[in-house]
């Protein structure tokens, strides 16, 4: 995949699901839904998340590959190279699992071709977002706001409201 298609990607889940850069309300449309999910450890995402939430919401497509990426282009001053952070990878727990212990990547975004849900993980969580019908499909004990909200008791007035955005039913 080439820097153009990756960058056509973020466009396009920019648009139709979230979008960073109108924190603390990131969620781009009606009928887009989000939860979030502390970091545990060094562990980006658990085999029991990963069942729970993003093999449920994922499987609902048919898709048979995942599409792992960085959110942010590098580019290296040496050369003035720009490049993105990415591999694709057959819909499988093992290599998903392998992928986020030896990567490098601090921000990045995992998703499926039809850009209809995507989970957005950075150093200190991971968000979901999906559609109505994705979002039913999730396993509930991940949608409930006030565990959201005691997940982070550190938490700022600004991060709160992120959260409370999230949960927001549209």
């Amino acid at each position: 995949m080439n820097l153009a298609q990756m960058n056509n990607y973020t466009e396009r889940l920019y648009s139709e699901l979230f979008n960073p850069d109108n924190f603390p309300i990131v969620i781009s449309k009606e009928n887009v839904n989000g939860l979030i999910n502390k970091r545990i450890d060094e562990h980006w995402l658990t085999y029991d998340d990963f069942l729970k939430t993003i093999l449920r919401v994922a499987s609902a497509n048919g898709d048979n590959e995942l599409i792992v990426m960085e959110d942010f282009e590098r580019v290296f001053k040496s050369t003035g190279k720009t490049i993105r952070l990415h591999k694709t990878l057959p819909f499988d727990w093992d290599l998903l699992s392998n992928l986020l212990e030896v990567n490098d990547m601090i921000s990045f975004l995992i998703f499926d071709k039809s850009c209809s849900w995507c989970a957005w993980f950075n150093e200190n969580y991971w968000c979901l977002f999906c559609g109505d019908e994705q979002y039913e499909l999730i396993d509930d004990e991940y949608k409930s706001l006030q565990s959201a909200k005691d997940a982070f008791p550190e938490s700022d007035r600004e991060f709160f409201d992120f959260i409370e955005n999230l949960y927001v039913r549209r």
